[in-house]
């Protein structure tokens, strides 16, 4: 149905008010639908609704109530007509919470004589209260009630008005009659609208049926919560049924067929050696004896490929029983079962246990299909355990397993091998302020020494025999250079990084040894220090690094002197022969960082490779790439979408060919001189080493400059100063610096006056060959000064970068 939206509910209330103060004529009944245009005149239709004044629902209400006024020769009778939706926002038709509801109370007074009679009644509704003016005869009046639904209505897809009263005065005065007064109260029915019935049409989202091996684990997994969509599961059969206010399309009913393919067991099961713990050893002769727990290791190996699983154990074994919870994050899956010895088993110093079972559960969180319900299995026979046995005990460790090389604090001990019924353990120990070994020999478990007392000790003190001290290592320096460069120009300045590569070098040859070398300097940023055993590459590589200063950039090196020793501690753990000790080693000079030797500036046509060609792109003021200029034209120099070239321009040229002719010093930009011919040239971006970075070809558009025009001074842009300007009328510069073969710039002075031959322009391309580069007219001040603040932009721009 339509939605009508008043502007506001103040308006709404205005509205009604308007309406139903206004006295309705003798006679003539006020009827619903003037009531619904005034209501449209003041409203506007809700976006995407039509304009409707059909009801969707039920208007239950008392019977029209007419009863007689005490007082008065009069008759008062009143009904409800059905509501009208300002606002229906949620289901259509239905009672939202929020929602806004218009009643009209229809209401009739008629006089028995016909009067005259005049009854004023005042009805009080929700937006407050209404006066209507009876007069003489008949008169019929609509009373307005605007309702807001509350979020009981919506529970309850209806509102209801309650029955009520109005107070009511009537005056008379007739011919014949005495004048009169009266008051009283009318009976107002309640009356209860019912929404539309709350019916969304939903489509259930199919469910999905899992069987994984066996049947325990197969189920149903339902979709994602739905609104208006009830679930329910029976065996291999998903049901959907619609919730209230709800219809369901589709399919409701799915029917699966598990299957009954047999499980895969997700772990193996292996036992460990058994062993006697010395806590349930109860005579502390290590044989098993009647009734003693004899303790059997058991390790559950996952076998599957899942990351992410489940799995619960349970057992009840003789004198075992528990649950455990055992998931991917643990590892293996590890117990120790302990069982009694029985009288027979003591007698035979032995026992093992058979017939033991587990039950498992696992859950497969990767593959659902893996899952396996509750399952019990047999676990195969554990080993046999047996008690001590007993043998002849050491007397003392072997005497090679003490050693003492020379130097200070360097003892140290080697266990022996284990032997049977024999374990060793090394520890230090001390007398004093003189540090030593002791090596301990204990029995094995499962053994017991008949003809020594358990444990045996062998020790001896260090005996610091001082030793000769070779260096370990030597060293050898790389070639340094620039690792931080600010201005990216290749060249040390003031806060640039060079690093100092050297390589430390193992040159004993010992087997077995290990050795910390450490190493700075004064004025280095950083220092080093690191640790070296057997097991490393016998060399390291390492380096200083070294912040240039400003005396450092005026003479285009670094130097790295007054360097301090190299320190180690070194240990050769040879068994006779070893050592240890520490020492200093000298480091040799290191080489100079010098800058390199830059080529000479020389442009030449031959620079213009087919490899050189497109890396950078000339663009025009607006920043676009751009192929055809005109004389007079500022252009920019970028990469290939014109965002510009990393790095400082500092030490750039610009230039153009044929004949070679600097556009722009230090500046990725210039200007497009008189003295370009029109025709086909190209522009070309040398670095500050002086070599080419990239070229482009241009063509310029051909121009005709009148003989006299200007005064023949000339200029290059630059990222600096500004150049000589001229202050000719023609606004067209001679931005032109010709280059000589050996690299050396001819900066062209001011023409005689009256010499025209060199400010004439050819106004004529030729299409064969390129255009010609030449002298030619000026631009005026202001065009010049706008090239200089570019570049400075420019300049700063990339400097900016740079630092970055």
């Amino acid at each position: 149905m339509g939605v009508l939206v008043l502007r506001s509910r103040d308006a709404i209330a205005g509205t009604l008010r308007h309406v139903f103060a206004v006295e309705g004529r003798r006679g003539t009944p006020r009827k619903v639908a003037v009531v619904k245009r005034v209501l449209m005149s003041k409203t506007r239709v809700a976006a995407g609704a039509a304009l409707s004044a059909v009801m969707v629902g039920t208007l239950a209400v008392a019977p029209a109530q007419a009863a007689p006024l005490v007082g008065v020769d009069a008759e008062f009778t009143s009904s409800w007509d059905a509501p009208i939706f300002l606002t229906d926002g949620g289901i259509i038709g239905a009672i939202d919470e929020g929602d806004l509801l218009f009643f009209e109370l229809s209401t009739r007074l008629t006089w028995n004589d016909g009067g005259p009679w005049s009854l004023q009644a005042r009805f009080q509704t929700p937006e407050g209260s209404t006066n209507v003016s009876y007069g003489d005869g008949s008169s019929t009046y609509g009373v307005g009630y605007l309702v807001t639904a509350t979020a009981a209505d919506q529970v309850n897809n209806s509102v209801s008005i309650s029955a009520g009263a109005a107070d009511w005065t009537a005056s008379w005065e007739a011919s014949g009659d005495e004048a009169g007064y009266a008051a009283g109260a009318f009976g107002i029915p309640g009356t209860t609208f019912a929404g539309a019935p709350r019916l969304i049409s939903v489509e259930p989202l199919a469910p999905s049926f899992l069987d994984p091996c066996g049947t325990a684990a197969d189920r149903w997994v339902l979709p994602p919560v739905q609104s208006g969509v009830n679930w329910g599961t029976s065996g291999a059969v998903a049901l959907a049924s619609a919730a209230f206010g709800y219809v369901l399309t589709g399919k409701t009913r799915w029917e699966a067929a598990g299957t009954d393919v047999p499980c895969v067991q997700p772990f193996d099961v292996e036992w460990g050696t058994p062993f006697l713990a010395d806590v349930d050893d109860t005579n502390s002769n290590g044989l098993i004896d009647d009734g003693e727990l004899v303790s059997f290791p058991l390790t559950l190996p996952f076998t599957g490929n899942s990351n992410d699983f489940y799995m619960a154990l349970n057992w009840n074994w003789v004198t075992q029983g528990g649950s455990q919870g055992y998931t991917a994050t643990a590892g293996n899956f590890h117990m120790v079962a302990q069982f009694a010895a029985t009288a027979a088993e003591a007698d035979a110093n032995s026992m093992s246990r058979s017939g033991l079972q587990l039950t498992y559960r696992y859950e497969d969180n990767d593959d659902s299909s893996k899952n396996i319900g509750s399952t019990t299995i047999t676990l195969p026979t554990t080993p046999t355990a047996t008690g001590r046995q007993t043998i002849p005990g050491p007397e003392a460790a072997p005497d090679s397993a003490i050693v003492d090389p020379c130097g200070v604090a360097n003892i140290y001990g080697v266990a022996p091998d284990d032997t049977e019924g024999v374990v060793w353990t090394v520890e230090p120990y001390w007398e004093g302020q003189q540090s030593g070994v002791i090596i301990t020999g204990t029995v094995a478990p499962g053994f017991a020494w008949s003809s020594v007392d358990a444990p045996v000790t062998t020790k001896r003190l260090e005996s610091n025999v001082a030793c000769e001290t070779p260096a370990p290592i030597a060293v050898t320096w790389g070639a340094p250079k620039i690792v931080v460069d600010y201005n990216s120009n290749g060249r040390v300045d003031e806060g640039d990084f060079v690093s100092f590569p050297l390589t430390i070098a193992y040159v004993l040859g010992a087997e077995s040894f290990d050795m910390n070398v450490s190493g700075s300097h004064p004025e280095m940023v950083t220092s080093w220090n690191f640790d070296w055993d057997q097991t490393n590459d016998p060399t390291r590589p390492s380096s200083f690094l070294m912040e240039a200063t400003a005396a450092d950039e005026a003479a285009g090196s670094v130097t790295l002197d007054a360097l301090p020793p190299l320190g180690f501690v070194y240990t050769d753990h040879h068994p006779t022969t070893g050592s240890h000790y520490t020492g200093t080693l000298e480091l040799p000079a290191a080489p100079v960082f010098a800058n390199p030797v830059l080529t000479p500036f020389a442009p030449i046509e031959a620079d213009l490779t087919a490899e050189t060609e497109g890396i950078i792109t000339v663009c025009d003021a607006d920043g676009n790439p751009t192929d055809e200029v005109a004389v007079g034209d500022m252009f920019t120099i970028g990469d290939a979408d014109c965002a510009g070239i990393e790095g400082s321009p500092e030490g750039v040229h610009v230039v153009a060919f044929s004949e070679p002719l600097v556009l722009g010093v230090g500046v990725f930009a210039g200007q497009i001189p008189t003295a370009l011919a029109g025709g086909a040239h190209r522009i070309a971006l040398y670095g500050a080493d002086n070599l080419i970075v990239g070229w482009q070809a241009v063509t310029v558009a051909a121009i005709a400059v009148t003989e006299g025009e200007d005064d023949g001074v000339v200029a290059v842009v630059t990222g600096g100063d500004a150049a000589p300007v001229d202050t000719a009328t023609t606004g067209i510069p001679a931005v032109v610096t010709p280059v000589t073969a050996a690299g050396e710039s001819a900066v062209v002075a001011e023409a005689p006056e009256g010499d025209t031959a060199a400010k004439a322009v050819p106004t004529s391309t030729k299409s064969e060959t390129l255009s010609q580069t030449g002298f030619g007219a000026t631009s005026s001040i202001s065009l010049v000064v706008l090239m200089l603040i570019v570049g400075a932009a420019l300049l700063g721009a990339g400097r900016r970068f740079a630092d970055k």
